[in-house]
């Protein structure tokens, strides 16, 4: 008889990454990292320009970005449904750099 689960079983990945990886391939999983990559160093770049609050605003994202992004290493929380929570971050944090940019074409 099969056990599901154990090591020849075939259970339930639970980590994203790999979850990503194993279920549509390479090219997705390097097109998924590619876009975490500059997600964080677009954050990376408005909380270095020390701009005040903008700034303060870009540190949380990039802080609930990164506790995201580890704790899918243990959970796949975005195959669960809760991908649309990162994916507003990401909508803030582009946001965030629209504002940027606007006020930085007014002065």
């Amino acid at each position: 008889s099969e056990t599901k689960g154990g090591p020849r079983g075939g259970g339930e990945i639970h980590d994203f990454y790999l979850s990503t990886a194993a279920e549509r391939g390479l090219f997705a999983f390097l097109a998924l990292l590619g876009f975490i990559f500059l997600h964080l160093k677009r954050l990376n770049r408005l909380v270095n320009l020390q701009l005040g609050s903008l700034s303060n605003l870009s540190l949380i994202c990039l802080a609930s970005s990164v506790g995201f992004l580890v704790g899918n290493l243990f959970h796949d929380s975005v195959g669960r449904g809760n991908g649309n929570m990162f994916m507003m971050i990401v909508g803030v944090a582009l946001a965030l750099e629209s504002i940027y940019r606007k006020e930085n074409e007014e002065r």
